[in-house]
C-alpha cells in the first residue's frame, strides 16, 4: 500500500516532497498542492506561430 506525501512542482521534472522518504518506502503517492500558476510571456515571430497552429489545424481535422 502507497504511502501518501504531499509535495509541489518546482518544474516539469522536480517535484520537493513535505517530507523526506523513510527507509523501506518503496512505494508512495504524492499529492500535489495548488500552487500560483506562473506564465511565461515569450515573442515568437509571427511566421513561427502561424506554421504551429497550420499543424495544430491539420491534426484536428
Amino acid at each position: 500500500m502507497p504511502v501518501e506525501v504531499y509535495g509541489r512542482i518546482i518544474d516539469k521534472k522536480t517535484l520537493i516532497l513535505d517530507r523526506p522518504l523513510k527507509t523501506g518506502e518503496k512505494e508512495i503517492l504524492v499529492k500535489l498542492k495548488e500552487g500560483p500558476i506562473v506564465k511565461t510571456k515569450i515573442d515568437v515571430q509571427e511566421d513561427i506561430v502561424l506554421k504551429i497552429a497550420e499543424k495544430d489545424l491539420e491534426e484536428l481535422v
